[in-house]
């Protein structure tokens, strides 16, 4: 599972500057936070596996996504319980206010 913190992770080799997430580019296309619990459908006969946003006593993991202006999702990390996803999801709003328009917080 994803632990991405909205920082740059501090374990990167000295003298090399920390990778950022994949997400960090198109944050600010986003207006808002949403939190979903997420739990496994199928797996495809070529090993695809299909994941959807479930009851929360079913979740394998929690999902926190960025709401996209234009519609949609981005997801932003993976965690094992809500309350990780809540505390990864705090932590963004402290580095991007603008997240609070819309969703959780909006």
């Amino acid at each position: 599972m994803t632990t991405t913190s909205p920082k740059a992770a501090a374990t990167t080799p000295p003298g090399t500057a920390p990778e950022a997430p994949h997400w960090r580019a198109e944050i600010s296309a986003c207006d808002g936070l949403e939190i979903h619990p997420v739990h496994i459908v199928e797996s495809g006969e070529d090993g695809t596996t299909y994941w959807e946003q479930c009851e929360p006593e079913q979740a394998r993991f929690w999902s926190v996504f960025g709401h996209l202006r234009s519609g949609g999702v981005l997801c932003f990390g993976d965690f094992a319980s809500a309350s990780e996803a809540r505390h990864f999801a705090h932590a963004l709003l402290d580095e991007w206010p603008h997240l609070r328009t819309f969703g959780l917080w909006g």
